[in-house]
């Protein structure tokens, strides 16, 4: 049923463009990421874009609240109708409005401000709403702010790139727009607004249970020789359904597949003896994680699953940068937080090429260097750790994330700390990843200066019969409050990984265990849900880590 429910919320909306591959002469048209109420990036050109009769002349003015004009931008429509221009540069904390003109025709943006604006995207812990966070109702009824704004993009998909989107407008933050939106992204863009007392724009463009292949252009993937079989993924559905625009065979095989749904589910929930046998699996898979034994086999239920025509597309790549994020591009932003990874457990080993080419898609999507802030996985899915290191897929997507940061203009927020101590992925207590991404944002974009980075394993050395952890980052070392020193392990060239028994050093950690004479290896905090208990003067958590970076697990 969960399988099914992941799938199912995958594939809930999926539209395709008339706009994709427009060639038809159209009146004058913005797209719906400029519309009002949107915030602009301040200090830096702003792209303005639509659609208008062929080769017609554009006019763009910037128009503040007192009706002076500002900057003035022209453009003329290409042979489709399409024009784009770039807007001169606006100091941050300007209301107004943008006046488009096409021969007789205009449109008014009204409401627009000059403030920064961010991307937010991912997966399920990015699209966690408010109205599920901690203490929710109170947060919710605090978030009115006029000058804090909200762009949602809805959930689609598309087979080639389209050139606007469906579903999607500028709100102003108030309890109703807020409680929907990203929980992460709210939060950011409230400790920006704090420090900067600047106008803040956020975009939200995320999707539960997603991999970092389907946020990524085909074109991109096609670059890297060793992502080659993600775009054949890619090719062999975009064969199916060849060509730009809505496709007729597609909506009536997906309308079909969706009554089929709907009826399979109506039949899950009346047959009682099944809705019985789950709930008792339930109690037996639990009591079987806590007592380390295998998981129980699974009820089953008699009537076959429905079939997407898509045939699992929830995770074939490009679907939803062709339709939740090409559209947006290059509309003026700051920079990116990006809340994703364990979409991607089932092939880890790729996940570090798969992030850096998904960043530098974006960047060369956007013409320009976009600052990237990453959350490293939080820890999930499974009980407390009990043994000093757990083989498992998610401890190896966070040493992948990893790759990220050799790219420039990168960082990462550790967000081990605050996950549930049972299986369970997502977790209520988002402000803290909010804060702590707008902190990085602070330090390393708009001149605050802090202590804002995780400590880090930087290397190590021998020393005798102990391990010296050197870190980074370390300014404060000190074992966490309400905790003791533990999530470290040892082991010598042979024999199994012991627990660590250790101390701080400044900013080190020495490690040992006296049935380890000759150590060869550490580790800290692998496991999916693992002991922690150290961090920074900042109270940020030392990053999960391992010194033998070339085992295979």
């Amino acid at each position: 049923m969960k399988k099914f429910s992941r799938i199912a919320l995958l594939l809930a909306v999926v539209a395709w463009s008339p706009l994709t591959g427009r060639t038809e002469p159209v009146s004058l048209k913005l797209p719906a990421i400029i519309g009002d109420h949107m915030v602009l990036q301040a200090g830096t050109a702003d792209p303005i874009w639509g659609w208008a009769k062929p080769h017609e002349s554009i006019g763009i003015q910037f128009i503040d609240s007192q009706g002076t004009p500002l900057v003035r931008a022209d453009a003329e429509a290409d042979a489709t109708g399409r024009w784009s221009a770039q807007l001169p540069a606006l100091k941050a904390g300007i209301a107004g409005k943008l006046r488009v003109s096409a021969g007789a025709e205009s449109k008014e943006i009204e409401d627009v401000l000059t403030g920064q604006t961010w991307l937010c995207g991912g997966q399920s812990n990015m699209e966690f709403s408010m109205n599920r966070v901690l203490d929710a109702q109170r947060e919710i009824d605090q978030a009115n702010d006029p000058q804090l704004r909200l762009f949602l993009v809805g959930h689609e998909m598309a087979v080639t790139p389209r050139d606007d989107i469906a579903e999607g407008k500028w709100v102003l933050s108030v309890p109703q727009t807020v409680e929907p939106f990203s929980a992460v992204g709210y939060y950011f863009g409230k400790h920006l607004r704090s420090s900067l007392g600047e106008p803040v724009g956020l975009i939200g463009s995320y999707w539960g249970g997603t991999t970092a292949q389907v946020w990524t252009s085909a074109p991109a993937l096609r670059q890297v020789p060793a992502l080659q079989p993600y775009a054949s993924q890619y090719d062999t559905v975009a064969s199916r359904y060849p060509g730009p625009g809505p496709n007729e065979q597609f909506m009536k095989e997906y309308s079909d597949y969706r009554k089929s749904v709907d009826l399979w589910n109506a039949e899950l929930l009346k047959n009682k003896e099944y809705q019985t046998g789950l709930e008792a699996w339930k109690k037996e898979d639990a009591a079987a994680k806590l007592a380390g034994k295998p998981e129980p086999k699974r009820p089953t239920f008699p009537l076959p699953e429905p079939v997407s025509p898509l045939k699992g597309a929830a995770g074939v790549p490009s679907l939803l940068f062709n339709a939740m994020i090409a559209p947006v591009a290059p509309f003026g932003i700051r920079g990116v937080i990006w809340f994703q990874a364990d979409g991607n457990m089932g092939h880890p080993q790729d996940y570090g090429l798969l992030i850096k080419t998904l960043i530098n898609d974006w960047r060369n999507q956007w013409k320009q260097q976009l600052p990237f802030y990453y959350v490293e996985m939080n820890n999930m899915r499974d009980y407390p750790q009990k043994q000093p290191v757990i083989y498992n897929s998610l401890s190896l997507i966070r040493e992948q994330q990893q790759a990220a940061l050799e790219l420039p203009d990168t960082g990462v927020v550790c967000s081990i700390d605050l996950g549930l101590l049972i299986p369970e992925p997502h977790f209520p207590k988002k402000k803290p990843v909010g804060d702590r991404l707008a902190l990085l944002a602070l330090n390393d974009l708009y001149h605050q200066k802090g202590l804002v980075n995780s400590p880090a394993y930087k290397d190590f050395q021998v020393e005798g019969n102990k391990i010296r952890i050197h870190l980074t980052d370390a300014d404060g070392l000190r074992v966490s409050p309400g905790h003791s020193f533990a999530g470290f392990a040892i082991k010598g060239s042979a024999g199994d990984w012991v627990w660590a028994q250790g101390r701080i050093d400044g900013d080190s950690v020495v490690l040992w265990n006296d049935a380890v004479p000759q150590p060869a290896a550490a580790r800290y905090a692998w496991a999916m849900n693992p002991l922690i208990s150290v961090e920074n003067g900042a109270s940020l958590p030392l990053r999960p880590f391992r010194t033998d970076i070339q085992s295979a697990q």
